[in-house]
């Protein structure tokens, strides 16, 4: 008789458990958390393990130069290796690069598929000029890098079919890279783009990041989000451009970047808003802008036809600032579109967390000129701007 009440317990507690998994079962929410649905991280398909040697290949131009410039610098600073080859020429974009592709297919001996001059065989030591596909030869290379040009930058259907292309082409003749898109940043407030009101800084980064966004759920290639970075900062009010007092601004804009380091040796072409060589040097809105590492030693621009532009040659950066070409108080450049010392560090930041698969907040380089304050600032804002890049899921599109 005594087990008659824990018999009873018994029954009360299954009926009770039944009655559970019954309602769960019927309840449409639950059996949704119960089984998500799964989906790829960019965290898994981007974040590498951390490396010691990368071996780089950049498919660009001017904007790529610039995030380039203090890469090697951290690298060296952390105890690693890098390869680099750059197949990056001022003003280019997809379709251009595509256009130098598609020549050297065509006709192996056509000096238009061979467009990127004077660059050193990364294996052998020879200097030649390249085509695109023995760039990728070359080597084996760990990683190549696309992007599309800056002026083109927020305008989706601009990317393809180019984009796929060459994204075709690079897994043809460099099998083992894995392929990023590089993600590159919106125009200064103050850039004549955005003088007719119908485009602003804002719409630019917003149509940026969605296309390159678009690109990545597309292809299913991480993204290097440098242009997210920049506008991290950009919006920072002790990172807000003030002109300085008295300051002329250009009345015109040219809408193509200019190969890094370089100005003409003449005139500028009609709407180039770089002053030439023999203009009186403007003032700089610091005086005390330090000297900078000259992060190009050569122009990657081809020869341009003849009377279409000035010929350029390449001036080291400690040139560009007495002209007054690098501006305190924001990430550009006074032409309101390139790098500056800060922006290049905040750049190279991004691409080395990113690719090496490291916290650059522990990385000890720091740029002459840029204050310790200020560095540990920009290497927090590229961490945190990878770390939420890689958190973010993909998507591809079907």
């Amino acid at each position: 008789m005594t087990s008659l009440p824990y018999a009873r317990l018994l029954l009360s507690a299954a009926l009770i458990l039944w009655s559970c998994i019954g309602l769960r079962a019927a309840n449409p929410v639950d059996k949704a958390v119960e089984t998500p649905t799964p989906v790829a991280p960019r965290a898994e398909a981007s974040r590498p393990k951390p490396i010691q040697k990368l071996k780089l290949l950049t498919i660009g131009n001017s904007f790529a130069d610039n995030a380039l410039a203090h890469l090697p610098a951290l690298v060296k600073a952390a105890g690693k290796e890098l390869v680099l080859f750059r197949c990056n020429l001022g003003g280019r974009s997809l379709a251009q690069h595509c256009s130098y592709m598609e020549a050297f297919e065509k006709n192996n001996d056509d000096p238009a598929g061979r467009a990127y001059k004077g660059k050193t065989h990364p294996v052998t030591g020879e200097k030649k000029d390249f085509s695109l596909r023995e760039a990728l030869e070359a080597e084996k290379w760990d990683v190549v890098t696309i992007q599309q040009f800056s002026a083109h930058s927020h305008r989706s259907e601009t990317y393809q079919p180019f984009a796929n292309k060459l994204i075709a082409y690079i897994k043809a003749h460099a099998p083992t890279a894995k392929i990023y898109i590089y993600e590159t940043w919106a125009y200064r407030k103050d850039h004549p783009f955005f003088k007719d009101g119908k485009l602003s800084q804002q719409a630019m980064y917003e149509g940026l990041k969605a296309a390159y966004d678009k690109l990545s759920d597309e292809t299913g290639l991480p993204i290097i989000p440098v242009g997210d970075a920049f506008k991290t900062v950009s919006d920072m009010p002790e990172w807000q451009y003030v002109a300085p007092a008295g300051e002329a601004m250009p009345t015109t804009a040219r809408n193509s970047d200019s190969s890094l380091g370089t100005i003409p040796t003449t005139n500028a072409p009609t709407g180039d808003a770089r002053p030439s060589q023999t203009s009186p040097p403007a003032p700089l809105a610091a005086t005390n802008s330090p000297a900078l590492p000259n992060p190009s030693s050569a122009t990657n621009a081809p020869a341009s036809a003849p009377g279409t532009a000035a010929p350029v040659r390449t001036v080291p950066l400690e040139t560009l600032i007495k002209n007054g070409l690098y501006q305190h108080g924001s990430l550009m450049m006074k032409d309101r579109k390139h790098a500056n010392q800060y922006g290049m560090f905040l750049a190279g930041c991004v691409w080395y967390e990113t690719l090496y698969g490291d916290n650059v907040e522990t990385n000890s380089y720091i740029p002459s000129g840029i204050s310790p304050e200020d560095a540990k600032l920009l290497r927090r804002i590229a961490h945190e701007t990878v770390v939420k890049e890689l958190a973010q899921p993909v998507v591809p599109i079907k």
